[in-house]
């Protein structure tokens, strides 16, 4: 059996020297950026999770997960992953350090299950010296297929690891609309999971959140997937307001016709949209006198919302045009709606 990495292992690693032929644009920063999430008794998702042997009992395993996180700012507030906290009893981080190997008590501001964001802060004051915050990235500097990238985290345990990498597509949906990745052959593995995925100018074009494994016997990884900087820093910006994500729904069923270019709603059941008046299938020409023929159209509507604002959207069926307002409801509550192709 493959010996149980130990977790002081991770903690007390060997920090390699950067000197001025360091190569990635900053890189030092960023590593300075990266902290160690450790979430202890942790009892979900144990994707990031590895085993501590209880040094006075050889018999009792305690869960705890590992995971990487972004340091936003100077005030210590981070970025991780939910999945890496999700049912912790205690979170605590490491910082990028030679000598500092204290635990650093969090505390967590919000979590966006649906895009996988948790927003964290250091509660020991002053914050560690020797950490820095990151650069966000500009949306229209995401990068293209082809461009260079990298990333930083602590895959199965091995601390403050730096992977180069290439994006391979810049726009995959594999859970939610809401939840955008960009598809790269950095590689990520179990304890990368909220950690940094840095452009070519080194500034945070993504949070790294999901591996996708070979469909071969090796099982080896064949592609990594981070949540884009816009999706993260939508979500990062609802929790600092809002304490949580607040994301509208219509709670409609929507249908699209490819061949057509158009949307189509049927309300849901008890929904607020049935109760301003639609009934049955309706084809969606506008919400808030904006046309919507696609997705993208609606979703982007309903990215400046939250749940209770009031919506307007402009129906035809039974060769009529009506107008119908009503208060958005909640995504979260309602969980993932039902989406349709024609």
């Amino acid at each position: 059996m493959m010996q149980v990495l130990q977790y002081l292992l991770v903690v007390c690693i060997s920090f390699l020297p950067l000197g001025a032929n360091a190569k990635l644009p900053k890189v030092l920063e960023n590593l300075n950026a990266t902290v160690l999430v450790v979430a202890e008794n942790k009892i979900k998702n144990p994707f990031d999770t590895i085993i501590q042997e209880d040094q006075k009992d050889k018999n009792r395993q305690t869960p705890m997960g590992l995971g990487t996180g972004v340091v936003i700012s100077g005030n210590g507030i981070i970025i991780t992953n939910h999945h890496v906290i999700e049912g912790a009893g205690n979170i605590f981080v490491h910082v990028y350090s030679k000598t500092d190997t204290k635990k650093y008590p969090v505390k967590v501001l919000g979590v966006d299950a649906i895009t996988d964001i948790a927003v964290l802060q250091i509660t020991t004051l002053p914050v560690p010296k020797s950490i820095s915050s990151v650069t966000w990235a500009e949306e229209i500097t995401i990068g293209e297929i082809g461009d260079d990238i990298y990333t930083i985290g602590h895959p199965q345990g091995m601390g403050w690891t730096v992977s180069k990498g290439v994006i391979g597509h810049t726009e995959r949906n594999v859970t939610s609309p809401w939840q955008t990745f960009i598809q790269h052959d950095s590689l990520i593995m179990p304890g990368n999971s909220g950690g940094g995925m840095f452009d070519e100018q080194g500034n945070l074009a993504g949070i790294n959140t999901i591996l996708i494994p070979s469909m071969d016997k090796t099982n080896t990884q064949a592609w990594s997937l981070s949540v884009t900087i816009e999706d993260v820093k939508w979500s990062f910006e609802r929790i600092m307001k809002y304490g949580k994500p607040r994301r509208p729904a219509l709670n409609v069923t929507v249908d699209y016709d490819d061949k057509l270019k158009q949307l189509s709603i049927t309300p849901n059941a008890g929904s607020n949209a049935e109760k301003s008046g639609i009934t049955g299938k309706n084809i969606l020409l506008k919400v808030n006198n904006a046309e919507v023929t696609s997705y993208p159209d609606l979703f982007k509507i309903l990215k400046t919302k939250k749940d209770g604002d009031s919506i307007t959207v402009e129906t035809f069926a039974n060769e009529k045009v009506s107008t119908h307002t009503f208060k958005l409801e909640n995504w979260n509550i309602l969980g993932e709606l039902e989406v349709k192709t024609d």
